[in-house]
């Protein structure tokens, strides 16, 4: 019979399969709206629609898996909590493993009461947010250099925070992060917007977010190994996204991906 520690081995190995099928749901969501794009500037609209029908099942089929990564985490709980109190016999034994697993703690997200963005869709710069982010405009630092300004949104369009810049924030509170990101004072996600967004992801346990910002992540041109686009993928767990939508001064609005891989995470 098999032991409950090859139990969880076993489950473990499930929950890594399902965070890489969340990741390549993702990869081709993404692909099917950069097509998507191409098709519909070449005035194919009937092509168009049934790309984004497809974008949609694709949607469905990353919250399906979400869900099934939440259960076996779940599982595994359980099966771990009955060998811490006792049951490190075989799968069969007197041991008994609870039925049912206790349920995990909703998340706090006092976000969700807040009324979604019209026609909001996490892969395309959505117009309302778009024209927020211009309002606010492209303030300039005593450095000379333009301030960041943004806004947070969930993947249904419910706006998480108000205009933030940079400063204290959520990614204060980082000891859930290893070293160098935790504390040293060169790691820019430290207090800039983008730093504060996975920290809200993380805290509350939200696998994507869209943030809506007046200039790119910073890094994103210099290629600095302690700013922000070096760091944001490493300081999310694995399986999340957060999606950027930079709307530049010129009138262009340029799109950042980061995929969690938890490599910053203790």
């Amino acid at each position: 019979m098999p032991s409950i520690d090859t139990l969880i081995t076993t489950i473990r190995s499930m929950i890594d399969r399902s965070r890489e099928l969340l990741t390549q749901l993702g990869n081709t969501k993404d692909q099917i709206a950069e097509v998507r794009g191409r098709v519909a500037a070449l005035g194919f609209e009937n092509c168009a629609a049934l790309l984004d029908t497809l974008s949609d099942r694709m949607g469905e089929s990353q919250a399906q898996a979400v869900g099934v990564g939440e259960r076996l985490e779940a599982a595994l709980a359980a099966v771990e909590g009955a060998r811490g109190q006792g049951g490190t016999g075989t799968a069969g034994s007197n041991k008994a493993i609870p039925a049912t697993p206790t349920p995990s703690p909703e998340p706090d997200r006092p976000w969700s009461r807040n009324s979604p963005v019209p026609n909001f869709r996490p892969d395309r710069p959505n117009p309302t947010c778009i024209e927020e982010t211009r309002r606010v405009g492209w303030p300039i630092n005593r450095n000379g250099r333009v301030s960041a300004r943004g806004r947070l949104y969930d993947r249904d369009g419910r706006p998480i925070t108000g205009t933030v810049q940079a400063g204290t924030g959520p990614a204060d509170h980082a000891r859930d992060l290893r070293e160098p990101w935790a504390s040293d004072e060169r790691m820019t996600t430290r207090w800039h917007i983008e730093g504060h967004a996975a920290a809200i992801m993380r805290q509350h346990q939200v696998k994507e977010t869209v943030l809506c910002i007046n200039i790119p992540p910073c890094g994103s041109e210099d290629q600095d190994q302690w700013r922000c686009d070096a760091n944001i993928a490493k300081i999310l767990p694995q399986g999340s996204t957060l999606r950027i939508w930079a709307a530049r001064q010129n009138g262009y609005t340029e799109r950042f991906i980061y995929r969690g891989t938890g490599e910053a995470l203790k």
